[in-house]
């Protein structure tokens, strides 16, 4: 009796696989930057969660140096929303770099973190000056209650769900133009 035995062979050259991601990752690098801008428009955390609302007082004082959005955490002069220019990838340096304004880095970072209560005390002048509810306030000191954690900076699990899943789209593209497949036929007879 013939039967056919087929063979099926995966020749696989990694002499011929170039992993260039560079255009991927910046392609993820411009839609971390535009969920960021986007969360903090909508007020939500990089988890999903709505930032902690405002307190009265600040929302006042918001108000009244003029402010866009008096009401909404995280902005006021939109630095922290509108991140700088991202670095970006290359073909020699795959890796893109997104980070707040410098001049955002340490208030972003406390906001980030929150902080304990602490107390607030005039530099140049014997009394503070500030905006609540009732008007304009005058104090040799503040006992402030702290910033509340307001997680605004880092990658989404949607965004990193993309990210991941643009990254494999293109490695399998990549592997699938190295692949040489053999078939051979071998018959055999078998009695």
């Amino acid at each position: 009796m013939v039967k056919p035995r087929f063979k099926l062979e995966m020749d696989f050259n990694l002499n011929n696989i170039k992993l260039d991601l560079h255009k991927e990752l910046n392609l993820i690098g411009g839609i971390i930057a535009k969920d960021h801008k986007d969360r903090l428009e909508s007020s939500t955390d990089v988890n999903g969660k709505p930032l902690k609302k405002l307190r009265p007082n600040t929302i006042a004082s918001k108000r009244a140096k003029g402010y866009a959005k008096p009401t909404k955490p995280l902005i006021a002069t939109g630095t922290l929303q509108k991140l700088p220019p991202f670095k970006k990838a290359t073909s020699r340096k795959q890796s893109v770099e997104i980070e707040v304004a410098k001049s955002r880095k340490v208030i972003g970072n406390l906001h980030q973190q929150g902080t304990k209560p602490y107390i607030i005390k005039p530099k140049n002048k014997s009394k503070l000056a500030f905006t609540t509810t009732t008007g304009t306030a005058f104090a040799k000191m503040v006992k402030h209650s702290g910033l509340p954690k307001r997680e605004f900076w880092g990658i989404t699990n949607k965004v990193s769900a993309k990210a991941m899943k643009f990254i494999e789209l293109e490695i399998e593209r990549i592997l699938k133009n190295v692949w040489a497949w053999r078939i051979t036929n071998n018959w055999s007879i078998f009695s």
